[in-house]
Order: C-alpha cells, then structure tokens, then sequence
C-alpha cells in the first residue's frame, strides 16, 4: 500500500494515462495480515479503506487481490473481504484460498505442521490442510 503515500509517482501514473493499479490487500482480517508478516499492510497513514482511497483520488481505479484461509479466518472473514471491497471502492477483486508455495516460511510451518496436502494437484484446490 505505499503508492497511497507517493501522490506525485500517482499523479504521473495518472499523467501517463495507467488507468488502474493492482494492490495486494491480502485480508481485511489484521490479524492475518499479522499471522503473515504483511506489516506494510498495517503501517501508520489510515485504514486500508484510506489508503485504497488515496489511490482512488487521482484518478486511478484499484483492483485488489484478497486471499481466504488463514488460520484466523472463519466464517465471517466473507461478510468482511464483501464490507471492505464496498467500502473501498473495489470493483475488481481477484479472492483465492491461500496455497504454501515451496521454499517460503509459511510452506516451511505448515510442513512441520502435518499441514501440507502434498499432492500435484490437492483435491481441495489448496495444499494447505485445516487447523480445525
């Protein structure tokens, strides 16, 4: 969420007619944004729903990115990725079920874990096995 803090790099965005961003939101849940280390979602200059919003004011349209099955997801983290997409604006959300990518910490603690669907392709959809 840094180019909500760069109005002049998004006023040249804007200048070179880049009609849209895409920003990695990943969870309106801060505790998964904790859970994963995405502190560059957490850091000072407003809510998320701000910063989308800043983005927003020159001119640019945001599509976001969201990711569902984190272990302190549950039920209700839809009724909230559905509130902040409202909220900010977002008329382009690409949602996906989280997957451990090998050789990164959370593939490393799910594996170690028991985690792990190993699988080519996981019957699921995902790799990563309920902690439920």
């Amino acid at each position: 969420m840094d180019l909500a803090d760069d109005d002049e790099l998004m006023a040249l965005m804007t200048a070179a007619n880049i009609a849209a961003v895409f920003v990695d939101v990943e969870s309106p849940n801060e505790e998964a944004l904790r859970e994963t280390k995405k502190f560059q979602n957490l850091r000072r200059g407003g809510s998320m729903v701000e910063k989308v919003r800043r983005i927003q004011d020159p001119g640019l349209e945001v599509w976001g990115s969201m990711i569902l099955g984190f272990d302190s997801d549950d039920e209700r983290i839809f009724a909230a990725q559905h509130r902040f997409l409202t909220e900010a604006r977002i008329s382009t959300a690409m949602v996906g079920m989280l997957a451990a990518i090998p050789k990164t910490p959370l593939h490393a603690h799910l594996a170690a874990a028991g985690r792990l669907d190993l699988d080519d392709d996981p019957a699921g959809g995902t790799n990563v096995l309920c902690s439920r």
